[in-house]
């Protein structure tokens, strides 16, 4: 694989892991700052509205520059935004701060995203886009180790915060000595046409539902198990590992598995419909599906965005950026969403939305898939003519 492609792997690991640090100290800021569960949830939604903001607005910098160069300007900011949110003493500062911090995860998802389009051989995308996202369930895992082991050893939410900040410098200090990808100089990418704007809802649509069965789990696992299942926190941060070690797990096997007769709506089908009864058996059997959600749900987001890329050809950036902030505009809904059910109805019942977002998935690209509207357009006929 191509030294960007490394550097789109190592850029991903180092922004999942502050993304992902946030949740195992969610119960301790609603603490601290005396928030409740609907202004609480403003610290996650601010978040991800500026990433729809971020993954929308900074399409035009690839096109100027390169994804390598916005890769590096977001990793710099993502570093700053997060340092700010650990030094922020009130909520008006904090949600600055969180906004900063989500504009460098859109720009960032986007660059990260385009490097492997414009990185990998078409053969091997859906492998090394496996292989990408896997690394947000290695740093998932590796989030409630280090917040756990930050606890241990008597340093706050906010020391642990600041430090690892450090991680995206490193990112932009390596990418440094790399070449961004060289653009043709006389051809610019076309605007998507009606037909294609049509299918990028479609794909954002999708994306929405899955991201509020992932999100509504990995933010609010912790919280969920220590106000309902009475677990003591080093115990909730264990179970949210086994989640994210079950992500990554089906991850790295996509990566290394190709399943050439296996197309990608038939896997994104099963994963949506499987992932709806783990989640919905997680909340109302065992907590111990939650780590079977892990799996199920691993292969839906990498096989997403390579199908983004093989149906919209030399436009995938374009779309990327659609859908990846379409994706991001959906979780501030969630996150709003969970948090008046928390304050109404409680934590558990206010989960059930996520399993309802992926049976509804489930449901449509059932009928689509069986209707054979899932595999009728040109580029996947073009695709399967080679």
């Amino acid at each position: 694989m191509s030294a960007l492609v490394w550097l789109s792997y190592g850029s991903l690991l180092a922004l999942s892991i502050l993304d992902c640090i946030r949740s195992p100290y969610f119960p301790d800021i609603l603490n601290e700052l005396h928030l409740d569960g609907t202004t609480g949830s403003l610290f996650f939604a601010t978040t991800s509205l500026c990433a729809f903001l971020g993954s929308w607005l900074t399409h035009s910098v690839i096109e100027k520059k390169s994804s390598l160069f916005l890769m590096r300007i977001s990793s710099l900011f993502l570093a700053i935004g997060f340092a700010w949110i650990s030094v922020s003493p009130s909520l008006p500062l904090l949600l600055i701060a969180c906004a900063t911090f989500g504009f460098s995860i859109g720009g960032l998802n986007l660059a990260q995203n385009t490097m492997i389009v414009e990185s990998a051989p078409p053969h091997l995308r859906r492998r090394i886009f496996s292989g990408l996202h896997s690394m947000y369930g290695l740093s998932a895992l590796l989030a409630p180790v280090i917040a756990s082991a930050f606890r241990w050893g008597g340093f706050t939410w906010r020391q642990c915060f600041a430090t690892v900040a450090i991680f995206p410098l490193m990112v932009v200090f390596v990418s440094g000595k790399h070449q961004p990808h060289v653009r043709a100089t006389n051809s610019r990418t076309p605007l998507l046409n009606q037909s294609e704007w049509s299918r990028c809802f479609f794909f954002a649509l999708m994306m929405a539902g899955y991201l509020w069965g992932e999100l509504s789990a990995s933010t609010r696992m912790v919280l969920w198990l220590r106000e309902q299942r009475g677990f003591s926190p080093d115990m909730a941060n264990l179970f949210l590992a086994g989640f994210c070690f079950f992500l990554l797990l089906g991850r790295i096997v996509l990566s290394f598995v190709h399943f050439p007769r296996v197309g990608n709506w038939l896997i994104l089908t099963l994963s949506a419909g499987s992932s709806a009864a783990a989640y919905y058996l997680a909340l109302n059997q065992s907590p111990i599906w939650m780590l079977v959600l892990g799996l199920t749900m691993s292969p839906f987001f990498p096989i997403a965005m390579e199908q983004v890329s093989v149906s919209f050809g030399l436009k995938s950036t374009q779309a990327l950026g659609f859908v990846i902030g379409a994706g991001s505009l959906s979780i501030v809904m969630m996150h709003v969403t969970v948090g008046l059910l928390t304050d109404g109805f409680g934590i558990e019942r206010a989960l059930m939305a996520g399993p309802a977002a992926l049976a509804i998935n489930f449901c449509v690209l059932t009928v689509l898939l069986f209707n054979g509207r899932l595999e009728k357009t040109p580029q996947m006929v073009e695709l399967k003519s080679q």
